[in-house]
């Protein structure tokens, strides 16, 4: 299990625009890339593909295979969380169904057998519940 989630490949590409002083449009010019396309790889709308790793290289700000390795790293660690939290709530449905097992048992009685029923925070007992 990871320690972290790893940012968006798109939050790194941003600090290295706002490193060199460039504009989302002067970036995306030098990228070969539309204005939009970039603005929503900066704002994590977008994947890194591997056209845009390769333009991302192409400017210097790393190896192409870096910026994929990252866009990889971003999804595993979104989905192992998802998984987590998925097997959270699946281990309280099992906590959940068992204890409505437990009180179905408790009121399953063979017949004739005094069964106490809670209704509130009144306690009846299962003769005095059918009057």
């Amino acid at each position: 299990m990871r320690m972290h989630e790893p940012a968006h490949p798109g939050e790194i590409a941003r600090d290295n625009l706002e490193a060199e002083g460039w504009t989302v449009n002067e970036s995306a010019a030098r990228l070969g890339v539309s204005r939009t396309t970039l603005s929503c790889l900066l704002n994590g709308r977008a994947d890194v593909s591997a056209a845009m790793a390769s333009a991302l290289e192409r400017i210097g700000w790393g190896t192409a295979d870096h910026w994929v390795r990252m866009q990889r790293s971003y999804y595993l660690a979104r989905y192992e969380a998802r998984i987590a939290e998925l097997e959270r709530k699946v281990g309280q449905l099992v906590m959940e169904n068992d204890l409505l097992k437990k009180a179905s048992r408790a009121v399953e009685q063979p017949s004739g057998a005094m069964v106490s029923v809670v209704s509130g925070p009144t306690v009846f007992r299962s003769d005095e519940a059918a009057n």
